[in-house]
Protein backbone atom coordinates (compact mmCIF):
# COMPACT_ATOMS: atom_id res chain seq x y z
CA UNK A 1 0.00 0.00 0.00
CA UNK A 2 1.21 3.27 -1.00
CA UNK A 3 1.61 6.16 2.19
CA UNK A 4 4.17 8.34 1.27
CA UNK A 5 6.19 9.74 -1.45
CA UNK A 6 9.85 11.35 -0.73
CA UNK A 7 11.33 13.59 -2.89
CA UNK A 8 15.29 15.16 -3.36
CA UNK A 9 14.94 18.40 -3.04
CA UNK A 10 17.49 19.90 -5.41
CA UNK A 11 17.29 19.28 -9.19
CA UNK A 12 13.93 17.62 -8.15
CA UNK A 13 11.84 19.77 -6.82
CA UNK A 14 13.40 22.76 -7.63
CA UNK A 15 15.43 23.81 -10.56
CA UNK A 16 18.61 25.49 -10.18
CA UNK A 17 19.33 25.80 -14.11
CA UNK A 18 19.02 29.55 -14.06
CA UNK A 19 21.08 30.26 -10.96
CA UNK A 20 21.83 33.87 -11.06
CA UNK A 21 24.69 34.12 -9.28
CA UNK A 22 27.70 32.64 -8.03
CA UNK A 23 28.61 30.64 -4.87
CA UNK A 24 31.17 33.16 -4.22
CA UNK A 25 29.59 36.35 -4.28
CA UNK A 26 26.31 34.44 -2.27
CA UNK A 27 28.75 33.07 0.09
CA UNK A 28 30.81 36.22 0.78
CA UNK A 29 27.47 38.75 1.23
CA UNK A 30 26.07 36.20 3.78
CA UNK A 31 28.94 35.67 5.44
CA UNK A 32 30.06 39.30 5.66
CA UNK A 33 27.09 39.40 8.40
CA UNK A 34 28.28 36.71 10.23
CA UNK A 35 31.42 37.98 10.05
CA UNK A 36 30.61 41.83 11.26
CA UNK A 37 28.70 39.92 14.29
CA UNK A 38 31.66 38.04 15.59
CA UNK A 39 34.74 39.94 14.57
CA UNK A 40 34.87 41.12 18.25
CA UNK A 41 35.67 37.82 19.23
CA UNK A 42 38.54 37.19 16.49
CA UNK A 43 41.95 38.27 16.85
CA UNK A 44 42.42 41.22 14.86
CA UNK A 45 44.71 40.64 12.47
CA UNK A 46 42.01 38.66 10.57
CA UNK A 47 39.24 40.81 7.98
CA UNK A 48 36.34 39.78 6.19
CA UNK A 49 38.11 38.40 2.91
CA UNK A 50 40.21 36.22 5.32
CA UNK A 51 37.68 34.96 7.34
CA UNK A 52 35.65 34.31 3.90
CA UNK A 53 38.19 32.30 2.54
CA UNK A 54 39.15 30.55 5.37
CA UNK A 55 34.84 29.53 5.68
CA UNK A 56 35.13 28.33 2.00
CA UNK A 57 38.19 26.48 2.31
CA UNK A 58 36.58 24.62 5.24
CA UNK A 59 33.61 23.92 3.64
CA UNK A 60 35.23 22.33 0.20
CA UNK A 61 37.61 20.26 2.88
CA UNK A 62 34.88 19.13 4.80
CA UNK A 63 32.55 18.17 1.69
CA UNK A 64 35.64 16.14 0.02
CA UNK A 65 35.75 13.95 3.29
CA UNK A 66 31.93 13.70 3.42
CA UNK A 67 31.83 12.22 -0.02
CA UNK A 68 34.31 9.37 1.58
CA UNK A 69 32.75 9.29 4.95
CA UNK A 70 29.32 10.01 4.59
CA UNK A 71 29.05 12.18 7.50
CA UNK A 72 27.08 15.20 6.78
CA UNK A 73 28.90 18.54 6.58
CA UNK A 74 26.74 21.39 8.50
CA UNK A 75 26.98 25.33 7.81
CA UNK A 76 26.63 25.97 11.60
CA UNK A 77 30.02 23.76 12.44
CA UNK A 78 32.12 25.37 9.52
CA UNK A 79 31.44 28.94 11.28
CA UNK A 80 32.18 27.91 14.25
CA UNK A 81 35.13 26.05 13.91
CA UNK A 82 36.54 29.41 11.72
CA UNK A 83 35.95 31.80 14.62
CA UNK A 84 37.95 28.78 16.69
CA UNK A 85 40.61 29.56 14.37
CA UNK A 86 40.43 32.87 14.08
CA UNK A 87 40.89 33.30 18.04
CA UNK A 88 37.47 33.32 19.38
CA UNK A 89 36.81 31.66 23.01
CA UNK A 90 35.42 28.43 22.99
CA UNK A 91 31.83 29.00 23.91
CA UNK A 92 31.39 32.65 23.05
CA UNK A 93 29.93 32.25 19.28
CA UNK A 94 27.15 29.79 19.30
CA UNK A 95 26.06 27.60 16.17
CA UNK A 96 22.27 28.22 15.70
CA UNK A 97 23.10 32.10 16.19
CA UNK A 98 25.69 32.13 13.27
CA UNK A 99 23.28 30.01 11.20
CA UNK A 100 20.94 32.67 11.79
CA UNK A 101 22.92 35.52 11.14
CA UNK A 102 23.90 33.96 7.75
CA UNK A 103 20.26 34.25 6.75
CA UNK A 104 20.49 31.62 4.13
CA UNK A 105 17.65 32.39 1.16
CA UNK A 106 16.59 31.50 -2.18
CA UNK A 107 19.34 32.11 -4.73
CA UNK A 108 18.16 34.30 -7.61
CA UNK A 109 17.25 32.90 -10.37
CA UNK A 110 16.13 29.41 -8.42
CA UNK A 111 12.44 28.42 -8.71
CA UNK A 112 10.29 25.57 -8.21
CA UNK A 113 10.02 22.76 -11.31
CA UNK A 114 6.45 23.61 -12.86
CA UNK A 115 5.47 19.78 -12.67
CA UNK A 116 6.41 20.24 -8.78
CA UNK A 117 4.03 22.85 -8.55
CA UNK A 118 1.72 20.80 -10.54
CA UNK A 119 2.16 17.36 -9.30
CA UNK A 120 2.40 17.77 -5.64
CA UNK A 121 -0.99 19.05 -4.80
CA UNK A 122 -2.24 16.31 -6.54
CA UNK A 123 -0.91 13.79 -4.82
CA UNK A 124 -2.08 15.68 -1.95
CA UNK A 125 -5.76 15.43 -3.23
CA UNK A 126 -5.14 11.30 -2.84
CA UNK A 127 -4.18 11.45 0.79
CA UNK A 128 -0.63 10.49 -0.12
CA UNK A 129 1.78 12.15 2.56
CA UNK A 130 4.66 14.10 1.37
CA UNK A 131 8.29 14.43 2.26
CA UNK A 132 12.12 15.44 1.44
CA UNK A 133 15.04 13.98 2.18
CA UNK A 134 17.92 16.54 1.14
CA UNK A 135 21.78 16.60 1.50
CA UNK A 136 22.30 19.97 1.96
CA UNK A 137 24.85 21.42 4.43
CA UNK A 138 22.00 23.84 5.94
CA UNK A 139 19.73 22.66 8.45
CA UNK A 140 16.30 22.02 7.57
CA UNK A 141 14.56 24.92 8.85
CA UNK A 142 16.64 27.33 6.68
CA UNK A 143 15.90 25.35 3.33
CA UNK A 144 12.12 25.44 4.62
CA UNK A 145 12.10 29.45 3.37
CA UNK A 146 13.18 28.26 0.05
CA UNK A 147 9.81 25.38 0.10
CA UNK A 148 7.57 28.32 1.21
CA UNK A 149 9.24 31.14 -0.68
CA UNK A 150 8.82 28.64 -3.84
CA UNK A 151 4.91 27.21 -3.42
CA UNK A 152 5.79 24.20 -2.18
CA UNK A 153 5.61 23.70 1.77
CA UNK A 154 2.30 23.81 2.45
CA UNK A 155 2.12 20.23 0.31
CA UNK A 156 4.49 18.35 2.52
CA UNK A 157 4.75 17.17 6.45
CA UNK A 158 6.94 19.73 7.82
CA UNK A 159 8.46 16.62 10.16
CA UNK A 160 9.00 14.56 7.22
CA UNK A 161 11.32 17.08 5.50
CA UNK A 162 14.82 15.90 6.50
CA UNK A 163 17.88 17.84 5.83
CA UNK A 164 21.23 15.63 6.03
CA UNK A 165 22.97 18.43 8.31
CA UNK A 166 20.21 18.12 11.30
CA UNK A 167 20.62 13.96 10.90
CA UNK A 168 24.64 13.89 10.32
CA UNK A 169 24.72 11.48 7.25
CA UNK A 170 24.62 11.96 3.46
CA UNK A 171 22.65 10.15 1.11
CA UNK A 172 22.86 7.50 0.81
CA UNK A 173 23.58 6.30 4.54
CA UNK A 174 20.36 4.61 5.60
CA UNK A 175 19.92 6.80 8.70
CA UNK A 176 18.57 9.71 6.91
CA UNK A 177 16.12 7.99 4.22
CA UNK A 178 15.25 6.32 8.00
CA UNK A 179 14.79 9.87 9.63
CA UNK A 180 12.26 10.83 6.88
CA UNK A 181 10.40 7.22 7.50
CA UNK A 182 10.14 7.39 11.19
CA UNK A 183 8.58 11.13 11.29
CA UNK A 184 5.73 9.66 8.85
CA UNK A 185 5.86 6.05 11.28
CA UNK A 186 5.77 3.74 7.89
CA UNK A 187 8.05 1.40 6.86
CA UNK A 188 10.26 1.51 3.28
CA UNK A 189 7.68 -0.48 1.10
CA UNK A 190 4.67 2.06 2.02
CA UNK A 191 6.59 4.98 0.23
CA UNK A 192 8.43 5.81 -3.21
CA UNK A 193 11.61 7.73 -3.56
CA UNK A 194 12.28 10.32 -6.24
CA UNK A 195 15.78 12.12 -6.95
CA UNK A 196 17.97 12.66 -9.74
CA UNK A 197 21.63 11.06 -8.63
CA UNK A 198 21.64 7.36 -9.02
CA UNK A 199 24.58 7.18 -6.37
CA UNK A 200 22.74 9.24 -3.39
CA UNK A 201 19.27 9.15 -3.86
CA UNK A 202 18.64 5.55 -5.97
CA UNK A 203 21.57 3.29 -3.69
CA UNK A 204 19.97 5.04 -0.84
CA UNK A 205 16.20 4.37 -1.16
CA UNK A 206 17.05 1.19 -2.91
CA UNK A 207 19.38 -0.38 0.05
CA UNK A 208 16.63 0.40 2.46
CA UNK A 209 13.24 -1.39 0.71
CA UNK A 210 11.61 1.84 -1.12
CA UNK A 211 10.90 1.91 -4.99
CA UNK A 212 12.96 4.19 -6.17
CA UNK A 213 12.46 6.59 -9.55
CA UNK A 214 14.71 8.70 -11.14
CA UNK A 215 14.26 12.17 -12.08
CA UNK A 216 16.30 12.49 -15.15
CA UNK A 217 17.28 15.92 -15.32
CA UNK A 218 20.97 16.38 -16.74
CA UNK A 219 24.21 14.14 -16.39
CA UNK A 220 23.53 11.18 -14.54
CA UNK A 221 26.43 9.41 -14.83
CA UNK A 222 27.54 10.62 -11.70
CA UNK A 223 27.76 6.97 -8.68
CA UNK A 224 26.60 5.07 -11.47
CA UNK A 225 29.48 2.13 -9.97
CA UNK A 226 27.64 -0.84 -8.13
CA UNK A 227 24.07 1.37 -8.40
CA UNK A 228 21.33 -0.44 -8.13
CA UNK A 229 18.95 -0.06 -11.36
CA UNK A 230 15.91 2.35 -10.39
CA UNK A 231 12.46 1.30 -10.65
CA UNK A 232 11.72 3.65 -13.19
CA UNK A 233 13.20 6.86 -14.95
CA UNK A 234 11.32 10.09 -15.88
CA UNK A 235 11.51 13.04 -17.20
CA UNK A 236 8.72 15.13 -15.70
CA UNK A 237 6.84 14.86 -12.37
CA UNK A 238 3.68 13.91 -14.43
CA UNK A 239 4.99 10.44 -15.82
CA UNK A 240 5.16 9.18 -12.12
CA UNK A 241 0.94 9.49 -11.84
CA UNK A 242 0.75 6.24 -14.21
CA UNK A 243 3.73 4.23 -12.41
CA UNK A 244 1.74 4.53 -9.21
CA UNK A 245 -1.29 3.74 -11.04
CA UNK A 246 0.47 0.42 -12.22
CA UNK A 247 1.92 0.01 -8.83
CA UNK A 248 -0.59 0.67 -6.91
CA UNK A 249 -4.05 0.61 -8.51
CA UNK A 250 -5.82 1.64 -5.52
CA UNK A 251 -4.13 4.70 -4.44
CA UNK A 252 -6.28 7.31 -5.77
CA UNK A 253 -9.30 5.70 -3.79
Amino acid sequence: MLKAILFDMDDTLIDWSQRAEDWTDYNRRHMGRVFEQVRHHLSPQHDEDAFHDEVWKRTLETWASARETLRAPHIGTILVDTCLHFGATPGVVDQDELVDIFDWEPFPGVVAFDDALEVLPMLRQHQVRLGVVTNAFQPMRMRMRELKTFGLLDFLEHEACISAADIGYLKPHHTVFQAALAALEIVPTEAVFVGDTLGADIAGAKNLGMRAVLRINGDITAGMEATPEPDARINTLHELLPLLDAWYPDWRC
